[in-house]
């Protein structure tokens, strides 16, 4: 979220569709344990330009959009960005808090079967609060850039390769002081950054195996450069003006593959195996997971369907948190030789009905199972 969860995360004005999986995860979907909401965001007009402006209580959007080459290539751009710091800017300084981001997206076609998306996300919270005589303030945010390559290898047979970067930054600055004798010293003054640069690519292949079975398949690789900590600090050495510098920094890589059927048993009957593997290795450790899958859907009638699913996952990332300082402070620790990846255990069971045209209802049962969380000790100062 944005702004303290006032705001959500994703520009709507952005966004093209949105499929939201809390259960009977999908066999492409791998590295986290919770639920995935999956975002396309819009492309650009083949026609005609146009766009639009505006201005709520807390934030002010605009988003633009048309050809670069008529019926060949198009772009869309939308930003926004809080104003609610300009109005309390008169009032008072303290705290001040704003947040921005910006979606662009650019596609070519290539031809009949090809065509290319260049896609750019970049997002940013600040706060900044005075504390004693000196002030605490603090960043976060991403930036991701992707190229997709989408083609229609045959009628039966479509594939997507997508070649990503992104960047996760958190920034936390304290510059409290104390006045000694007159003499103004910075006996907590430090700099402390947390980040996570990623290269990945994907490829996903869609086969119309028969008109009663679609196979999906597909590989990722990813490199990552984690900087879980890096401090400048002079608070110990502030009569001599030493800064003492603290930085861990590793690197690590991720393979991923998986391969999911989905078959139309009958007119009722639907069932989607699947399996989906991944390891996580540098040169002092590998992590392999095996993690399948399994749903099944079967039609009472038109209106009444039973469902049921059993998902394994594996996540090599943990979530840090700590509220010691009052503002957000999330940290993301990757698994190491140490540090065992979490793992879940997730089985469902639900009953949808559609009694009318257009109202619909779920009631679903799951039963879910947690390992190897990672937890910060109470007390402990995050960096």
């Amino acid at each position: 979220d944005h702004f303290f969860g006032l705001t959500s995360v994703y520009n709507s004005e952005a966004v093209k569709s949105v499929d939201f999986h809390k259960g009977a995860f999908p066999a492409r979907y791998g590295g986290r344990l919770s639920s995935i909401i999956d975002v396309t965001t819009r492309d650009g007009n083949l026609d005609k330009w146009g766009g639009q402006f505006n201005m709520g209580l807390v934030k002010s959007s605009l988003n633009i959009g048309g050809p670069i080459i008529k019926n060949k290539s198009s772009i869309m751009v939308s930003a926004r960005r809080t104003w609610v710091d300009v109005l309390w800017k008169p009032f008072t300084k303290d705290p001040s808090f704003n947040f921005y981001d910006v979606n662009a997206k650019a596609n070519y076609i290539l031809d009949n079967n090809n065509r290319l998306y260049v896609s750019f996300y970049k997002g940013r919270d600040a706060i900044k609060s005075k504390i004693d005589d000196g002030y605490i303030s603090t960043q976060w945010g991403n930036t991701i850039g992707s190229a997709k390559w989408n083609s229609v290898v045959h009628s039966r047979l479509f594939v997507n390769t997508i070649l990503t970067y992104s960047l996760f930054k958190y920034r936390l600055d304290d510059t409290r002081q104390v006045i000694e004798y007159g003499t103004i010293s910075n006996s907590n003054d430090y700099t402390g950054i947390s980040t996570i640069n990623e290269v990945s690519l994907k490829t996903q292949a869609n086969w119309d195996a028969t008109a009663t079975q679609k196979v999906e398949f597909g590989y990722r690789y990813a490199h990552s450069v984690f900087v879980p900590v890096s401090v400048k600090s002079n608070s110990f050495y502030q009569s001599s003006g030493i800064v003492t510098p603290i930085s861990t920094k590793f690197s690590t890589n991720e393979v991923m593959l998986f391969v999911e059927d989905n078959i139309q048993v009958n007119e009722k009957w639907i069932v989607r195996p699947g399996i989906h593997w991944a390891t996580w290795f540098n040169k002092d450790f590998n992590y392999s997971a095996l993690q399948p899958r399994f749903y099944t859907a079967y039609y009472l009638a038109a209106q009444h369907l039973l469902h049921g699913s059993f998902t394994q996952m594996t996540q090599y990332l943990h979530l840090v948190n700590n509220n010691s300082y009052g503002l957000p402070t999330d940290f993301w620790i990757p698994s190491t030789s140490i540090i065992e990846p979490e793992e879940s255990l997730m089985g469902t069971i639900g009953y949808k009905g559609t009694p009318l045209k257009n109202f619909e209802y779920n009631i679903d049962l799951y039963y879910k199972d947690v390992r190897g969380v990672v937890m910060y000790n109470i007390g402990k100062d995050l960096f």
